[in-house]
């Protein structure tokens, strides 16, 4: 038998209302609108608990965009004294839904050509110049005063983007600047 690979998309921040729905906190680097392109009303969510991950079903009409990074959800068969229990656990996605989700993320970063970008840990600021599609590595180019520096389209390295303010923060790892410029 099979064992599923899971990846984390964030955690359940609270109760929401009388009829049992929970708020989906997003982890960095997932958007509401990555989520929603490939979570769907009947698909299962697994929830952590006591270490081990359990499939939670979205009900009918349980699945809902609720602030700028949170997603409000009903499962089947959980009133508000059960969804109570689920609060501050950790949500889980099958891998292979979230790889399923690449496609979009790249048509989303090819929207960022001329988005101001900036690394949190360092003092470099730039600009998106132009989306590069590799098959299995999707880059973006970004210009740094006079030069140009190729990174890696890696949810892991994004740490927020701002489409109202044209913004992306990105966490590089330690030395990849240094090994770039």
């Amino acid at each position: 038998m099979a064992q599923i690979q899971l990846k984390q998309i964030g955690y359940l921040a609270k109760t929401h209302g009388v009829h049992g729905e929970l708020v989906l906190s997003l982890n960095e680097g997932f958007t509401i609108d990555l989520i929603g392109e490939f979570l769907h009303i009947g698909d299962a969510v697994f929830i952590e608990i006591d270490g081990i991950p359990v499939p939670f079903f979205i009900s009918d009409n349980g699945l809902r965009e609720h602030g700028s990074n949170s997603i409000l959800l009903k499962f089947d068969d959980l009133d508000k004294l059960k969804a109570s229990k689920l609060v501050s656990l950790k949500v889980y996605l099958e891998k292979t839904k979230v790889s399923s989700g690449a496609k979009f993320e790249e048509d989303l970063a090819s929207a960022w050509i001329g988005y101001e970008i900036a690394d949190k840990g360092q003092s470099f600021q730039g600009k998106v110049k132009e989306f590069i599609e590799i098959k299995g590595n999707p880059m973006i180019s970004i210009e740094v005063g006079k030069k140009n520096l190729l990174i890696p389209l890696l949810s892991d390295f994004i740490v927020s983007v701002n489409n109202k303010r044209k913004f992306i923060l990105l966490d590089l790892p330690e030395g990849y600047l240094d090994a770039m410029l």
